[in-house]
């Protein structure tokens, strides 16, 4: 449970759909979104309005065609533009469908951001700790692009 959990949010955080500044931004913009990810779930609504509100912030966070080309590789150049589409949109709802349920799975745990730091290629990587509780801590890794 907690393992799909994290793994959405590495998902999530590994190439956003923002302009950075400063570290205090990539802070600002991973602490932001978690907390309206948290919001979302512990929210009174409905599963169907839960669902909707995370895909929507999903599409808006995660930038799902650079994913989608990083993913596919060098096969990419050798599609034709139609072929891409397609495999955008698909990808896009492989995606949206295996990651956004996986929030139902969300048991109250916390993630501490303990450092962000400026990459070469102005890539950021951003170091957390998930708490579980005061014995079981794991450190999770991510990476924000420009």
């Amino acid at each position: 449970m907690l393992v799909h959990f994290l793994f959405f949010l590495l998902v999530v955080s590994i190439n956003t759909k923002i302009l950075l500044a400063s570290d205090s931004d990539v802070m600002n913009f991973f602490r932001d979104n978690s907390n309206k990810v948290v919001q979302i779930i512990n929210s009174d609504k409905n599963t169907n309005s839960k669902q909707e509100e995370l895909t929507a912030l999903f599409i808006n966070v995660v930038d799902i065609e650079w994913m989608s080309q990083f993913v596919i590789a060098k096969y990419w150049r050798q599609m034709t533009k139609e072929q891409q589409n397609l495999y955008r949109q698909n990808y896009k709802d492989y995606l949206l469908t295996l990651y956004v349920p996986k929030f139902k799975e969300y048991n109250g745990e916390s993630l501490v951001i303990t450092q962000v730091t400026a990459m070469r290629n102005g890539n950021y990587l951003i170091k957390t700790k998930m708490m579980i509780s005061k014995e079981n801590k794991y450190n999770v890794n991510y990476r924000a692009k420009k």
